[in-house]
Formats: structure tokens, sequence, C-alpha cells
């Protein structure tokens, strides 16, 4: 199916889409556990393709799979998914076409910190506090910044990040998240 999928690359961008769509919306109810895992690993391997929209829409979809997806799935593929997603972000070379990519990357960190067992690795985590904040998509905006006061509130931080140096990270995150938040 993948193989299908993949051999026509003008419609790389508008399965993806698709696919996210289902995630969004259809995920939890979705009973067919093969056609998810075929669904990620499409969007797992455009999530690195070389057009920027592409790839933005991709990270979005793995970033939806998180929030949505039943435990036991997602435990199967977290650690593959956090790999994708730090490379996304990690890249040094972005432009301005590649803002959204990047953006939906340090997303699906926050997604899974918030809606999902999250594997706690203080590498995952420090990356997304020091990508922190979001600054194109409102939305996101507002959600990441939920999503790191109910990290802050409800103790999670207390399991990950155990020196001074990163506690005062996480303090200058909040801050420029609550700055960011409200310039919107």
């Amino acid at each position: 199916q993948n193989a299908l999928l993949l051999k026509y690359p003008e419609n790389y961008y508008l399965t993806a889409l698709l696919i996210d769509c289902i995630f969004e919306n259809f995920l939890i109810e979705f009973q067919y556990q093969h056609f998810i895992e075929s669904f990620l690993t499409y969007l797992i391997e455009l999530s690195t393709h070389h057009k920027p929209h592409i790839r933005q829409a991709a990270i979005y979809g793995v970033g939806m799979f998180i929030k949505k997806s039943p435990n036991e799935l997602y435990e199967q593929v977290a650690l593959k998914l956090y790999e994708k997603i730090a490379y996304v972000i990690k890249q040094q070379h972005i432009k301005r076409d590649e803002v959204l990519a990047y953006e939906n990357g340090v997303a699906a960190l926050g997604k899974g910190i918030m809606y999902k067992k999250f594997i706690y690795d203080k590498t995952y985590v420090l990356l997304w506090i020091n990508n922190l904040p979001i600054k194109l998509d409102a939305s996101e905006i507002n959600e990441q910044y939920e999503i790191l006061t109910h990290f802050i509130e409800s103790g999670q931080y207390k399991e990950v990040l155990t020196t001074h140096d990163e506690l005062v990270q996480l303090m200058y995150c909040l801050i420029r998240c609550y700055n960011e938040k409200c310039d919107k």
C-alpha cells in the first residue's frame, strides 16, 4: 500500500493531508490498526521530504497521531516518531517556507508530553522547551502554552529536569511562551 502512495510524488502532499484529516477526526474510532500503521509509516517517510509543505503536512499528521492514537499502538512506534520529529526540528537551515514544518515538530513533542505517557527522555524535553514558543500558528501557540503550564503545574518536569540550569531553561521558556501568547 505504501509503495503505491509513494510511487506518485505529485500526490504526496494531498495524501498527507488526507491522512492528517483521518488522524485528526477519526483515529480514536478507527478499528483497522494495519491501516493506521501504514498511514503512519507513510507520514514518517514524508516527514523528511525535501519539499517543506510536504514535510509540514506529514509532521502535522504525526502530531495528530501522537495526540489521538491508542496507547498500545503509540508505544510501539514512539521512539521512531520522536527521532523523526527531532530530525525535523534540528534542521539548522530553516528558511521562511520551512517554519511550519519546524513548528509542527515542536508542537508534536508537546502533544507527546500532554496526551501520552511520554517517554521521558531529557533530550526530547529539552528540545521541546528550547524551541518554544510557536510563533505562526495561533492555535498551536495557545495549545503549547497550555501544555507547558500543565507540565509545570502537575510537577511532570521533576521527572526529567533535575539541574538548576534545566529549571532555569524551563522558566525562560515559560516567559517566552507567555509573551508570545500575549502578543497574539
